[in-house]
């Protein structure tokens, strides 16, 4: 029972990698929220670098 939960872990996580890869996409609202928080988790901000702001791929995360 306890190698399911660790294979469903990890293939949640690859899932959440595949979906909301950081190198582009739609900057919708879910995107942001999770980019928001990864980012905040690493001690950082995320600001919108250049470009269009409806693209994730043009928003960093910046040590604070």
């Amino acid at each position: 029972m306890k190698a399911l939960g660790v294979i469903l872990a990890g293939s949640l996580l690859l899932a959440g990698c595949a979906m909301g890869g950081g190198e582009g996409g739609v900057a919708d609202y879910g995107a942001l929220q999770r980019a928001q928080a990864d980012c905040k988790a690493k001690g950082g901000k995320l600001v919108l670098k250049s470009g269009d702001p409806t693209w994730i791929g043009n928003y960093a995360c910046e040590r604070k």
